[in-house]
């Protein structure tokens, strides 16, 4: 006798694993759209997904993923036992714009900035020569 075991076509992950925060809407297997917010200072993020069914195979999980600001898309795909019957998990996570508008620095070409630059000032002086057309002055951001 020859008995033939026919392949799940399960492609529900049992749980979807955000690290320093939550998922909105909380985790449901039937739901496949999720959204995490983090604050400007989060850099990283990792988001791992555990399948539902063993033999299930899944790919797109992220370790320590680099965030950008604003919009960062995650998809985490489960192919059934069958090979064939897949559903991908979308998690969206939006990293808040920072709020710090300070300076690291400030550079001026063709001309000389008064009082030297230090973070916590905020009005300067810029003195050039009488034959200086034209100057450039550079900000540099924190972080």
């Amino acid at each position: 006798m020859i008995v033939f075991r026919n392949h799940n076509f399960k492609t529900n992950l049992k749980n979807i694993i955000i690290s320093n925060n939550e998922l909105s809407p909380t985790f449901d297997p039937n739901i496949t759209e999720y959204v995490a917010n983090v604050a400007s200072d989060v850099l990283n993020i990792t988001i791992i997904g555990e399948t539902n069914h063993a033999n299930a195979k899944m790919r797109g999980n992220v370790n320590n993923m680099a965030l950008e600001m604003g919009e960062n898309k995650v998809n985490i795909t489960v192919t059934a036992e069958n090979g064939v019957t897949e559903k991908t998990y979308t998690v969206t996570v939006f990293r808040a714009a920072s709020i710090d508008a300070t300076l690291n620095n400030i550079t001026v070409i063709n001309g000389e900035l008064l009082p030297t630059f230090a973070p916590n000032i905020t009005e300067y002086e810029v003195y050039v020569a009488s034959d200086v057309a034209n100057i450039t002055i550079i900000g540099e951001a924190m972080g």
